[in-house]
């Protein structure tokens, strides 16, 4: 008995092009089962571009759809209810995502945006509180002034995942002040 298997052999010119490809079209269905409010199907959609030892997408997966979202969805105020959304799923990689979100729609209320990244700095996966510090890190930057008496008291807080998170969020924010006055130069 013969079996025939169908195989799309591309020459090396154009493996790259057709990995871009369908690179961009994960991401935009990724984009669209967001919008569509089907985020369980769009963190699905994203393992299709690899994933570690987790089975989660790897981190420059991750940053790629963050950045895709970000640059495609123009209205903020979608944007944070977007973030918002993927804070509460079971899923590490939706609230993992959602801290960067958050971190770029702060202003649009920063009392709840603050709140939310909070939560998700005392997260159960030590994955989700480490991208939680990062994107307080990134507030802290962009918007000291508001956000660091919220930081602040965040060093008081009964919760030593809380506190570390202030702590590196403070260091996370030195780091980044230090590359942008470098590229400034």
């Amino acid at each position: 008995m013969l079996f025939f298997v169908e195989v799309n052999v591309y020459p090396i010119s154009l493996w790259g092009e057709h990995c871009m490809n369908n690179s961009n079209e994960v991401l935009e269905t990724f984009l669209n089962d967001l919008l569509n409010h089907h985020f369980i199907k769009a963190i699905e959609t994203l393992k299709k571009l690899g994933t570690g030892s987790r089975n989660t997408p790897k981190t420059p997966v991750k940053r790629k759809a963050i950045n895709y979202v970000i640059s495609n969805v123009k209205d903020q105020i979608r944007l944070k209810d977007i973030a918002i959304q993927l804070a509460m799923v079971k899923d590490v990689t939706g609230r993992e995502i959602a801290t960067s979100l958050l971190s770029t729609v702060y202003h649009e209320d920063p009392s709840q945006t603050s709140n939310i990244l909070r939560t998700l700095a005392n997260d159960e996966n030590w994955e989700v509180r480490e991208w939680a510090a990062g994107a307080c890190g990134h507030v802290l930057t962009n918007h000291f002034d508001q956000f660091y008496k919220d930081i602040r008291n965040w060093t008081n807080d009964h919760s030593g995942n809380v506190r570390r998170a202030a702590v590196l969020a403070a260091m996370y924010a030195e780091n980044e002040e230090k590359r942008n006055s470098v590229n400034r130069y």
